[in-house]
């Protein structure tokens, strides 16, 4: 069990007399009003820095029929400076052996008002307890079924420091009776942190809905871009196919009315049902004389004197080629 000895100054000289009384009062309104929820008391007296507690789990919940043992750190400013809190048996919501990020702890100071205490402290946690972690720091998001577990193991948990397990801590417990649980209830929702924490899960769940709304907003944008992309794609084929159907007929008329004039003229924007070919989409016409010039690799002369530089250009190259076989031969007579 916890330590007794009698109060006042510790042996370090250090502690206020201010900071202790608070400690001391606080200690002596939770032994006189004790929680239906949980248990607190400082392991030494003398120096009542250190206190460990016990708390329920919320009925209800996955946590309903745990009993989690947990150890608070009061600071020597205390109580102008927020306390540290941190849970030693396993629970699935928070971290073993790490400190508890809550708005009365010390990982939020500027928020920590000196009328809070550890009952307001420990309040907080119970209604903390089914609240999502959502990545906080230090906090789990186990499944239900390893927290209802949890819970089940953590009755016969003992505390080495208390020598003692859960179920004979809480035995320290009020009795629950109906004025006793309407008290409770009346406590919790007077407790500002509580309606703090509650302010921001509800918070919490209204930037929830809003990513969900716009997440759903995406998805018919997307759709509906998707959609679009088909249907020009589709106008797409349909010229694509169309234009080449109109090609390979003007192929073959030409081919088999060659040196007669054609009675049928087709027009660039000739309609074809309801599609109408555009100009720049039609393919250009190639005869067998600009596939023999292609074959050359050179440009069809369009003037004399484009043909007599083009005709250089052959014999340069011609020359060039020439000059590259006879040094050739005169190499390898020289090697052999």
């Amino acid at each position: 069990m916890h330590q007794t000895g009698a109060r006042g100054v510790g042996s370090s000289g250090i502690t206020s007399v201010q900071c202790l009384s608070r400690i001391l009062r606080e200690y002596r309104e939770i032994q006189k009003e004790p929680s239906s929820y949980w248990c607190a008391f400082p392991i030494n007296m003398d120096e009542p820095y250190e206190w460990h507690f016990t708390i329920k789990g919320p009925a209800g919940t996955e946590f309903e029929g745990g009993m989690y043992h947990g150890r608070i750190i009061l600071p020597h400013s205390y109580p102008f400076s927020p306390p540290s809190l941190m849970m030693l048996t396993g629970n699935g919501r928070f971290e073993v052996g790490k400190k508890v990020c809550l708005s009365a702890s010390n990982y939020h100071p500027e928020l920590w008002q000196p009328a809070w205490g550890i009952r307001t402290m420990l309040d907080a946690l119970h209604a903390f307890f089914p609240t999502p972690g959502e990545g906080a720091i230090h906090s789990l998001d186990w499944s239900p079924e390893i927290r209802k577990k949890l819970a089940k193991d953590s009755v016969n948990w003992h505390c080495n420091t208390c020598q003692e397990t859960n179920l004979e801590a809480l035995s320290r417990l009020s009795p629950e009776d109906q004025d006793t649980a309407s008290k409770e209830s009346l406590t919790h929702s007077e407790n500002p942190l509580i309606q703090h924490i509650n302010n921001c899960i509800n918070e919490s769940k209204a930037v929830e809905k809003d990513k969900k709304k716009n997440k759903e907003t995406e998805k018919i944008s997307d759709k509906d871009d998707e959609y679009d992309n088909t249907e020009n794609s589709q106008k797409s084929d349909i010229y694509e196919s169309s234009s080449l159907d109109i090609t390979n007929k003007d192929e073959s008329s030409s081919l088999s009315n060659e040196g007669q004039p054609s009675s049928r003229s087709f027009s660039p924007t000739q309609h074809l049902g309801t599609v109408v070919i555009p100009p720049n989409r039609l393919p250009p016409k190639i005869s067998q004389q600009s596939i023999a010039w292609s074959f050359l690799l050179v440009k069809k002369p369009s003037n004399i004197l484009e043909g007599v530089a083009t005709l250089i250009d052959l014999f340069i190259g011609i020359l060039l080629i020439t000059i590259f076989i006879l040094f050739v031969r005169l190499f390898s007579t020289f090697i052999l």
